[in-house]
């Protein structure tokens, strides 16, 4: 500690760790990164920085809009919301320790180590709308439809009693007087759902769907922004609409030929105008 604080550095590996019987083990993913954040927090450094392949958080992928630029600061709420729904620079809890200290962590690239990369930090700054886009491809909807003409209120307990035997986390859901639409993972068994939910409900499943994340503190206090992003998709038929639970986050679930050029006109619309 006294020859770091003078000034050396200090080299160590990381994803290495060992289990409670001392057994040397891997950490997983974004171990390396969890050491990182770990010994931060254990030398109470003033910035915590992890070098990665991307320069920083994305307003949205890159590769599908040209336009998108490194946030310079994003909330951590809302950086592990965007990790949730896709978009895969950092995982959440890999800096968990670092956001409990509030110590403030950077991701950089070492492709690109000139830019300044994004700072994820405990307090979503002022001004702040908006962190970015999210994108989940490969979706199953899955839709329950009441088989009753009146809806029953043993149905919902049924259904996701029915998710958790199945071991079964939606990615969205929105639910009405007699219909559930539940966005699912395609590796998920969800077939398995029949047996149970039948009993009680239509069950259909469509896929090859993609779903689509606006995330961004100010989904909070801001109004209009819903509407602006229904009426940015122009022709492109939105199945699903999920928010509120989230309170940072707003989903749709469109088809995936469609995704691509969504989410272009969703970016456009909020982050390469002047009303971002």
């Amino acid at each position: 500690g006294k020859r770091i604080s003078s000034g050396a550095v200090g080299i160590t590996q990381g994803f290495m760790g060992a289990t409670k019987r001392g057994e040397t083990t891997t950490i997983g993913r974004g171990g390396s990164d969890l050491s990182a954040t770990i010994m931060g927090v254990a030398l109470a450094a003033g910035e915590i920085q992890i070098w990665t392949d991307v320069a920083g958080i994305y307003t949205c992928d890159p590769r599908i809009v040209s336009t998108a630029y490194a946030q310079p600061v994003v909330a951590f709420e809302d950086a592990s919301t965007m990790a949730y729904f896709g978009a895969k620079v950092l995982h959440p809890e890999s800096i968990g320790p670092a956001v409990e200290a509030g110590i403030p962590v950077r991701v950089l690239s070492s492709k690109e180590p000139d830019k300044k990369g994004t700072t994820i930090v405990t307090r979503n700054p002022e001004g702040n709308i908006l962190a970015g886009i999210a994108i989940k491809r490969n979706v199953i909807l899955a839709k329950a439809s009441a088989n009753q003409m009146v809806p029953q209120c043993h149905t919902l307990p049924i259904i996701f009693e029915a998710l958790r035997a199945t071991n079964i986390v939606p990615l969205a859901t929105s639910i009405s007087f007699d219909d559930i639409l539940l966005a699912l993972e395609a590796t998920d068994k969800y077939s398995e759902l029949h047996e149970e939910i039948d009993r009680v409900s239509n069950l259909k499943f469509f896929p090859k769907r993609a779903l689509i994340t606006l995330v961004g503190q100010g989904l909070r206090e801001n109004s209009g922004i819903a509407a602006r992003l229904f009426n940015s998709l122009k022709n492109i038929n939105c199945e699903m609409v999920s928010y509120g639970g989230a309170e940072n986050a707003i989903s749709i679930v469109v088809e995936e030929k469609d995704v691509e050029r969504g989410v272009k006109y969703i970016h456009k619309e909020f982050f390469n105008s002047s009303g971002k």
